[in-house]
């Protein structure tokens, strides 16, 4: 019997990138932060791979497999990279962005299981977008007539996918206020909250070291475009 395959798709631009698309100020360190963690969380989930689908190359650090971002825009450049996913004979997807900064390995694990008893899954944000995308790939969802970087994102792709299970909803950053928000939480990890307070100082941040990873493959010859959902 073939084993099933699973993978994380980090969906991002790189941590410069991130933040100088979001206009806020000294926020490299915190996305730096993410992916470093959702590296080491991915590595923590045995048979899980992470594949790091990157809008530019000047990300910092390689992972263990990279596809370059095609498409005009993020409806096309998303639906691209999950199909490439696909095709590298993934069996079961999860997507996610580098703006979240709770995003843990529990959340990718439970999102994991619950593609195991369902289709489709759903990290939902509280603004009405999402921040986790997950489909096994012979029942990839249709994305075209979604209102992306809306407050109906969510509920369009329940209504998209009704047979979607629903994991617990985080804060995605996209502005300083959302750090003013994600800061005013009671139950935040103490290097985060030192981190987020830093954003908001004038101060300029001192740059934090930054833990490379050692690609082992690049993917950045698939085709022009992906084939058509089923």
């Amino acid at each position: 019997m073939k084993q099933k395959r699973e993978c994380v798709v980090l969906f991002a631009r790189s941590a410069r990138g991130e933040g100088s698309a979001k206009r806020i100020l000294r926020s490299r360190r915190l996305f730096e932060r993410s992916q470093r963690l959702i590296a080491e969380a991915v590595r923590s989930l045995p048979g899980v791979d992470l594949i790091l689908s990157f809008v530019d190359r000047r990300d910092p650090c390689g992972e263990t497999m990279a596809i370059a971002q095609r498409g005009s825009g993020f409806s096309e450049r998303f639906h691209n990279a999950m199909c490439d996913a696909a095709r590298l004979g993934y069996d079961r997807i999860v997507a996610i962005p580098i703006d979240v900064p709770e995003l843990s390995g529990s959340h990718l694990q439970r999102a994991l299981l619950a593609l195991r008893e369902s289709p489709f899954v759903l990290g939902p944000s509280p603004d009405g977008g999402v921040y986790l995308i997950g489909f096994h790939a012979n029942a990839m969802p249709a994305l075209e007539d979604i209102s992306w970087n809306t407050n109906r994102v969510f509920a369009q792709l329940a209504q998209a996918m009704p047979l979607a299970g629903v994991i617990e909803p985080l804060a995605d950053i996209d502005d300083a206020s959302d750090v003013r928000a994600l800061l005013s939480q009671h139950l935040l990890d103490p290097q985060l909250k030192a981190l987020l307070r830093t954003m908001l100082n004038r101060a300029p941040a001192e740059r934090e070291p930054v833990r490379c990873l050692q690609p082992r493959l690049l993917l950045s010859r698939l085709p022009a475009r992906a084939p058509p959902l089923g």
